[in-house]
């Protein structure tokens, strides 16, 4: 896993998924309405399937550690996931 990606917490989430890879791509946009954004896809590959719900708290606990760094350095942080599921 990449650096910053070994704490405590991420590393349960690692096994109670079944992880068995993953690929991050950090995008930065900008628009005239929003000004910049920071967006983060990630392709996560596991042993089985996940409910809505166990995805949600998942990806909500990433967000609530990873906004924390922000949000203390005064910057805003707001949440908009999209989830897609791929085929069998």
């Amino acid at each position: 896993m990449g650096e910053g990606h070994q704490g405590r917490a991420a590393q349960d989430d690692y096994r109670m998924l079944g992880l068995r890879g993953w690929v991050r791509a950090l995008e930065i946009t900008h628009s005239v309405d929003n000004g910049w954004h920071v967006h983060l896809h990630i392709l996560m590959v596991v042993e089985q399937g996940m409910s809505d719900d166990a995805i949600e708290a998942l990806t909500g606990g990433w967000f609530a550690r990873w906004s924390a760094g922000l949000v203390k350095a005064g910057m805003p942080a707001h949440r908009g996931a999209r989830r897609r599921r791929a085929a069998r």
